[in-house]
């Protein structure tokens, strides 16, 4: 876990006190900004090797005046509220990536180019090949859409990040300011899965015949310009290495869902992954599975503490 956000100031007097029964010599007590919860103040306490500060080990919730909180369901907000920070910072340059790529910087020559061959080819299509390029021209508009959404909200996270940077010891993470943070992280979250849905989806259906179609010697010649043309292979096998990455990171999240929820979801498929991204749970699956690392691998309590 990443503690840029969270570790703000190195920990004395009471809160250096509540961690010292608890920490190894190489490690360092650090403390949070003020936390709200149910309009009341709290720290995080935690410790980071003092070789290694870039890591979270232990963590405990204290009040502002020093005392330990055991308390289930404030133990589960702060849990969350770690993971929200923590996610602040492990994707802050994803994050500022995304904020840059509109759909029309990304697909709007592409979507041209292919508009511009449907219409040439329009009356010597066959049926079948006229609903291929059709579904073709949608992909390339819901994933446009899709990406204008995605570069807003990611601006907005660029935003957040800058208040999290701004960080002090008396500063306070406030109750509407954490909702934020949990809002926007969902909202990011859905609209990439939505977009990785969509390229995971199209290479299922049109990518391929998309390719067929181009090279099929009877529309060779109604083809006006051969770089419309070489533009949409070129994206489509583009598309086709993000498809092979997406999926790879899907096996392991595959996995990681089944050893953290103990469940068995079965063999992977494509299409099962496609209808896991589709849906609005998934987005909270980053949430839950963190929280569950910050309690049983970082908090002191935890008989299954790994620090």
């Amino acid at each position: 876990m990443a503690t840029k956000f969270i570790a703000i100031k190195e920990a004395d007097g009471i809160y250096s006190d509540v961690m010292q029964p608890y920490k190894k010599w190489f490690e360092k007590v650090y403390v949070s900004s003020l936390i709200e919860i149910d309009k009341k103040l709290y720290r995080n306490v935690c410790t980071l090797n003092r070789f290694n500060k870039s890591y979270l080990r232990k963590v405990i919730l204290c009040t502002d005046k020093g005392d330990i909180v055991r308390t289930k369901v404030h133990l589960q907000k702060y849990f969350e509220i770690v993971t929200y920070v923590h996610y602040f910072k492990v994707f802050a340059k994803n994050i500022a990536f995304d904020a840059r790529q509109y759909g029309e910087d990304k697909f709007g020559t592409v979507k041209a180019s292919l508009k511009k061959i449907y219409d040439e080819l329009h009356p010597v299509l066959t049926e079948s090949d006229k609903a291929i390029l059709e579904e073709h021209l949608n992909y390339y508009r819901n994933t446009m859409n899709a990406l204008d959404e995605l570069a807003e909200l990611s601006k907005e996270c660029l935003n957040l990040i800058d208040k999290l940077k701004n960080l002090n010891g008396e500063s306070i993470l406030t109750e509407e300011f954490i909702k934020t943070l949990h809002d926007k992280m969902i909202q990011r979250e859905k609209t990439r899965n939505t977009i990785e849905a969509y390229i995971l989806k199209n290479g299922l259906t049109t990518r391929n015949s998309i390719r067929d179609i181009l090279n099929n010697e009877k529309y060779y010649n109604h083809i006006s310009d051969n770089n419309d043309k070489y533009r949409i292979l070129r994206e489509a096998d583009n598309a086709d290495n993000i498809k092979f990455n997406i999926i790879q990171s899907g096996k392991k999240d595959w996995k990681l869902s089944e050893k953290w929820f103990e469940i068995d979801k079965g063999k992977f498929t494509v299409n099962k992954y496609i209808s896991d991204l589709m849906n609005l749970s998934e987005a909270k699956v980053f949430l839950k599975i963190n929280s569950m690392v910050i309690e049983n691998e970082h908090w002191v309590y935890s008989p299954k503490l790994k620090y």
